[in-house]
């Protein structure tokens, strides 16, 4: 990882390190980029990891990537985005899926 990523990283990793169901993954390859996940019982919801100087989210369920500028865009993201993720038992499956892709096409206009 670049210098640049590295302190992006670090702070992507103050805004997740405290927040629960977020977890700092050990890679298993030596040089593979160090991910935040988000999810409970072993399943990923979201992965977050730095690259090229941007935050790349990526959402396990739709297969997707979002990309952010900078950490305090996404920190913006997070703040409006996580109740998504945390409340999905709230949601049957298909009422989840359609919750997500509606917000995920949100995302994308809002041009993240």
């Amino acid at each position: 990882m670049a210098s640049h990523d590295e302190e992006l990283f670090e702070e992507v990793g103050g805004l997740l390190g405290s927040r629960p169901g977020w977890s700092l993954e050990a890679q298993s390859s030596p040089g593979a980029p160090r991910v935040w996940c988000f999810g409970a019982g072993g399943h990923n919801d979201l992965s977050v990891g730095v690259d090229g100087g941007r935050v790349d989210v990526y959402v396990v369920r739709s297969d997707q990537d979002l990309f952010f500028a900078d950490a305090g865009q996404f920190g913006s993201w997070l703040e409006e985005s996580e109740s998504l993720f945390a409340d999905r038992s709230s949601h049957s499956g298909h009422d989840f899926d359609r919750l997500l892709h509606a917000m995920i096409e949100e995302w994308r206009r809002e041009g993240l």
